[in-house]
């Protein structure tokens, strides 16, 4: 909800409720986001005197809050990679796995031991 000034904020019409941020715009025109407290004052027969409303700068809570989510996401992005990682790592070794059975049951100066070879060497690269 976007405010331009104190007056329009505290307007009979409109519905402050305690926990709801508002947009307060400075004279920069920057928005600086507020949150609202607001505690009835009654009598002792609880019938309503008075109000008292708080508003507390939370800009920094909230650039720390979206700090932490970008951190959360870098950090599942690298679990992520590693498992990504660790699935390819085991994909290689049973490809290797497989060359080193095919070159044991093939003759060692064919063409197809050459081909084995260099393959293996890629795969290693890899």
């Amino acid at each position: 909800m976007e405010i331009t000034n104190l007056k329009q904020l505290l307007n009979p019409s409109r519905k402050l409720q305690s926990g709801m941020v508002y947009y307060l715009i400075n004279t920069k025109g920057k928005d600086i986001p507020i949150e609202a407290s607001i505690a009835i004052i009654k009598d002792t027969e609880s019938n309503p005197r008075g109000i008292v409303i708080t508003f507390r700068d939370i800009g920094e809570k909230l650039r720390i809050e979206a700090e932490r989510n970008r951190m959360e996401k870098h950090e599942a992005l690298g679990y992520m990679a590693a498992g990504m990682a660790h699935d390819f790592n085991n994909l290689l070794g049973t490809i290797l796995g497989s060359i080193s059975l095919a070159q044991m049951s093939i003759a060692e100066d064919s063409e197809a031991q050459t081909i084995l070879r260099d393959t293996e060497k890629v795969v290693l690269q890899g």
